[in-house]
């Protein structure tokens, strides 16, 4: 079964047990599809995400008023995982029009998609940076360079790592 998620929002946890970090997205209000990233792999799509970040940051979004009591959006329920989470085998960062990109994570069996708007890329490398850093995985001088522009088109060519 081929199974292809579309998804602008993800959800990343470090799992000890397993010494892996689990990248999950909602399939359902209900149910979401996960898979396992090493640290091997984490640590070239975070070198290679970072070669993505534009060259002028945007302004920083503007911090969420803090909500009322019964005021704003119900809080997310827990959802379980629809499958077993299997291993990454691949993931490729496919640029995409703005300077926007796509990070595909493929385990064979199944893909997800994540779609990434070129002023969240930097965010999106500081939450994989820094779940990892919680994790005691040292990426030596990967955790300085989040903000550090890209330097010329060449670096920001599609990425195929495995």
């Amino acid at each position: 079964m081929t199974v292809q998620i579309n998804a602008n929002q993800f959800s990343l946890k470090y799992l000890a047990d397993e010494d892996r970090l689990l990248f999950s997205v909602a399939m359902s209000s209900e149910h979401e599809l996960g898979v396992f990233l090493t640290r091997r792999l984490t640590r070239l799509f975070a070198d290679a995400l970072i070669k993505h970040v534009p060259d002028i940051q945007p302004a920083p979004e503007p911090e969420a008023a803090p909500r009322q009591a019964g005021e704003g959006k119900e809080e997310p329920r827990a959802r379980t995982l629809a499958f077993p989470p299997r291993l990454v085998r691949e993931i490729k960062i496919v640029p995409k029009d703005g300077g926007d990109i796509a990070i595909v994570l493929d385990n064979g069996e199944q893909q997800l998609v994540l779609d990434v708007m070129a002023q969240r890329i930097l965010k999106v490398t500081r939450i994989f940076l820094d779940i990892s850093a919680k994790a005691g995985w040292d990426f030596g001088d990967l955790a300085s360079r989040p903000g550090e522009p890209a330097h010329g088109e060449s670096e920001r060519r599609g990425k195929v790592l495995h």
